[in-house]
């Protein structure tokens, strides 16, 4: 899915979620009319920033506007949640999040080449003589990541997961 695809469905099942939540509040009684009201204030603010994120997505993904929108949403739909005690929607909304914003980071991107680069090498095992060779070549193949360390670490973790896989 790409990030476009991601953000939209995160931005519908938010939507989807405050026409439920305006439902909900109507009706309860532990909740005085200023505590709704505060509620209903707070949809309404999510619900612009959701509009405006759904206009910067489509104009521009590029841009990252509809990601501050986007940001600004998220945190009124948690602030909602907490407030009706429901703890399993926020945890999803937030792994939606956090699954988001992973894919937009580049050194994510780049980590993935590394890893293919890791397992094409593992099959030549004549290609780099070690793991600090495997990380200094990488270096030079990838413009976001700094440390030889940190690739030699994600080396160790792929083969101690591939040990014990077998």
């Amino acid at each position: 899915m790409s990030v476009k695809e991601t953000a939209e469905t995160i931005i519908e099942t938010i939507l989807e979620d405050t026409r439920d939540d305006l439902r909900e509040i109507g009706g309860m009684a532990g909740l005085n009319a200023d505590q709704k009201k505060d509620l209903c204030e707070t949809i309404g603010t999510l619900q612009d920033a959701l509009s405006q994120a759904q206009v910067s997505l489509a104009d521009d993904p590029r841009s990252g506007d509809w990601l501050m929108f986007l940001s600004i949403a998220l945190i009124g739909a948690g602030a909602i949640s907490t407030s009706l005690g429901q703890a399993t929607r926020k945890s999803r909304l937030m792994s939606a999040y956090a699954r988001l914003r992973v894919s937009l980071d580049p050194k994510q991107k780049e980590k993935a080449l590394v890893k293919e680069c890791w397992t094409a090498w593992q099959e030549k095992t004549a290609t780099y003589k070690s793991k600090a060779e495997f990380a200094r070549d990488m270096l030079t193949k990838c413009e976001n990541l700094r440390s030889q360390k940190k690739i030699e670490d994600w080396c160790r973790q792929w083969e101690s997961n591939r040990n014990s896989a077998s």
